[in-house]
C-alpha cells in the first residue's frame, strides 16, 4: 500500500505519514453509508444532530490553538491566516444550530386561483451518500463547512481531502470522532487523484468539488456517467475596480491584502486590479510602498505576513506565466521576476500586462496581481466581464449607490464593496460563482438546502373529489376554464362580471366526472 508524505511547505521537513485508500473498495465504502445514513441519520431530528455537532464545536474551541498551529505547519501559511481557518468552523456550527430547522422547515406555497381547494407545501428530506472533493490552500475550513451542512441536512459524507495537508487531516477526524455520530456516516479517504476519480464515479447522491476548473470537468464528467450532481468551486481572476472618488490609502492596503493572503493562494484573491487611469499614479506607489511592508519567511510566532507556496505543483503554473511575461517584455510594476520554480517562497509580484498574457486570463493561484487602467464605469465593468472566470468581484468607491449601480452589471457571483475578500468565510452567506468558477452553492441557507432533496406535497381540502378538468372532455368544459380564467385574469369590470355569469352557467350544465 502507498504512503502519503505530508510535508512543512516552509522548510520541506516530512511532518506526516498515512497510508492512502485503496480506491478499488469505495463501492464499499458508499454501500455502507447508504445504510447508516438512510436506517439511522437521515431518520435523526435537525435538534438531534445538531446535539453531535456542538460536541465537535466544544472540541474546536478547546484546541483552537493546537489546530492554528498544525495549519500553520502543514499548509505554511501566518498563524492569523491560519486561526481564521478555525474560527468560521466555529461560528458555523453556531449559524446551523441557530438556523438549520427554520432553513429546511416545510414551506407552504400559494398555488393561486386556479384551484382554489388545493394546498401544497414543499419539504425538504436529506440526499444520500455526498461525496466531498477538497483543495490543500484551506484544508480545514473548506471541507470541514461542507462536512458540517451535509451532517445537519441529515446526510452521510465521503470525504477526500488534499493529500498534500495530511496532519490538518488529521484534525477533522478527530473533530467528527468528537461528535459521537453513528457508524459510517463520516468516512474520510486518504489517497491521491485517483481516490478522488473513484469517489467521483462512484453512486453517490452528490459530489462537491473546490479546486482547478481541469479537476472540475474531469468530476464532472465522471459524475455525468451516474447522472450524480454536481456543485463546483472552482478557479476565479478576480478583479478589485478602483474608482476615482476612492480613498486611495485605504484602497492600497485592500489590493495588497487580497492579493496576497495566503500567498495568493486562495480562489477569490486580487488577481486583476482595474485603476481608475486618473488616480493610477498616486495609488501604485501607494500600493508599492506597502508591500515592501509584507514580510515574506517561515514563522509559527507572528514573524511573518505571507507564507510559502503550500503545494509544489503549483510552482511549474507560476514559472510558466512568468516566462510569458517575460517573453513578451511585459511591464514589472513592483518586485522581481526571478522565480525559479524551485523556490519555497514567492515574493509579491505587480504586472502590467496585456489581454492575451497569462498573468491576466489565467488563474495565477499565487502572489501576483496584474493591473490595467479604466476611464468610465462602463469600461470598467466591460474589463470584468471579459474573463471565463465569475467567482468574485471587488469595487472601491467613497460613493456606495455608484458602487452598488456597478455592481449589478458585473457577472460574478459576490460582489465586495469597500473591503478586501472575506465572504467566502461566512457561514451566513451563500458561496459560489458563474461561468468557469462552477456552480451550485455552498454555506447559508441557499446552500444547506442545496444539500436537500426538495418534494412538494399537494392536498385538497375538500377531500376526495372528481376534478372538473377530468374525463371526458366537452364544450362545456372547455368554456367553463375559459371563462374560469377571463373571470381572475380578464381585463376590465365587464369582462370580468360576463365571465363570472358564464362560469356559473357553465358549472349547472357540466355533466358528472368518469
Amino acid at each position: 500500500m502507498d504512503l502519503i508524505l505530508s510535508k512543512n511547505p516552509a522548510s520541506g521537513e516530512i511532518i506526516h505519514t498515512e497510508k492512502t485508500f485503496d480506491h478499488s473498495k469505495i463501492s464499499e465504502v458508499v454501500e455502507r453509508a447508504k445504510a447508516a445514513q438512510k436506517t439511522v441519520w437521515g431518520n435523526f431530528s435537525i435538534k438531534s444532530r445538531m446535539k453531535h455537532l456542538e460536541k465537535g464545536r466544544r472540541f474546536l474551541l478547546e484546541n483552537i490553538d493546537s489546530i492554528a498551529q498544525s495549519i500553520s505547519q502543514n499548509n505554511g501559511k501566518p498563524l492569523v491566516e491560519a486561526l481564521a481557518e478555525v474560527v468560521p468552523m466555529i461560528q458555523t456550527i453556531s449559524y446551523l444550530s441557530k438556523n438549520a430547522e427554520k432553513i429546511l422547515k416545510d414551506e407552504k406555497v400559494p398555488m393561486g386561483f386556479f384551484l382554489p381547494t388545493k394546498k401544497a407545501y414543499l419539504t425538504y428530506r436529506p440526499l444520500g451518500v455526498v461525496g466531498i472533493i477538497s483543495p490543500w490552500n484551506y484544508p480545514l475550513s473548506t471541507p470541514f463547512a461542507e462536512v458540517a451542512q451535509n451532517l445537519v441536512a441529515g446526510n452521510a459524507v465521503i470525504l477526500k481531502p488534499s493529500e498534500v495537508t495530511g496532519l490538518v487531516n488529521q484534525w477533522i477526524q478527530k473533530i467528527v470522532d468528537k461528535m459521537e455520530l453513528p457508524e459510517h456516516v463520516f468516512t474520510m479517504l486518504s489517497g491521491k487523484g485517483d481516490v478522488g476519480a473513484a469517489l467521483a464515479s462512484s453512486f453517490v447522491d452528490r459530489i462537491m468539488v473546490t479546486g482547478s476548473v481541469n479537476t472540475g470537468r474531469k468530476v464532472m464528467t465522471s459524475a455525468a456517467a451516474n447522472l450524480t450532481p454536481v456543485t463546483l468551486e472552482l478557479g476565479g481572476k478576480d478583479c478589485m475596480i478602483i474608482l476615482d472618488d476612492a480613498n486611495i490609502e485605504t484602497a492600497a492596503s485592500a489590493a495588497v491584502v487580497g492579493g496576497m493572503y495566503n500567498a495568493g493562494q486562495t480562489c477569490c484573491s486580487v488577481e486583476r486590479l482595474i485603476i481608475h487611469e486618473s488616480i493610477a499614479e498616486e495609488f501604485l506607489n501607494l500600493m508599492k510602498e506597502k508591500l515592501k511592508k509584507i514580510r515574506v519567511g517561515e514563522s509559527q510566532d507572528f514573524q511573518n505576513d505571507m507564507g510559502p507556496i503550500t503545494f509544489e505543483g503549483q510552482k511549474a503554473v507560476y514559472l510558466n506565466q512568468l516566462k510569458d511575461h517575460i517573453k513578451h517584455k511585459e511591464r514589472t510594476v513592483f518586485g522581481d521576476t526571478d522565480f525559479d520554480g524551485k523556490a519555497r517562497f514567492m515574493k509579491p509580484l505587480v504586472v502590467q500586462t496585456g489581454d492575451s498574457r497569462d498573468f491576466w486570463k489565467e488563474e495565477t493561484f499565487g502572489p501576483v496581481i496584474a493591473i490595467k487602467t479604466f476611464k468610465t464605469d462602463l469600461k470598467a465593468i466591460e474589463i470584468n466581464n471579459n474573463s471565463r472566470f465569475g467567482l468574485t468581484a471587488l469595487i472601491w468607491s467613497k460613493n456606495t449607490a455608484r458602487a452598488r449601480e456597478m455592481a449589478k452589471h458585473l457577472n460574478v457571483g459576490t460582489v465586495v464593496i469597500n473591503d478586501a475578500p472575506f465572504t467566502n468565510a461566512i457561514p451566513m452567506l451563500p458561496w459560489g460563482g458563474v461561468k468557469e468558477s462552477g456552480f451550485g452553492k455552498v454555506h447559508g441557507a441557499q446552500g444547506l438546502r442545496d444539500l436537500s432533496h426538495m418534494r412538494v406535497i399537494s392536498y385538497d381540502i375538500a377531500g376526495q373529489q372528481k376534478q372538473f378538468w377530468w374525463y371526458p372532455y366537452s364544450r362545456v368544459q372547455y368554456d367553463f376554464l375559459k371563462n374560469y380564467a377571463l373571470l381572475f385574469e380578464g381585463i376590465g369590470f365587464t369582462t370580468k362580471f360576463r365571465a363570472f355569469l358564464n362560469v356559473i352557467k357553465n358549472i349547472t350544465k357540466m355533466g358528472p366526472r368518469i
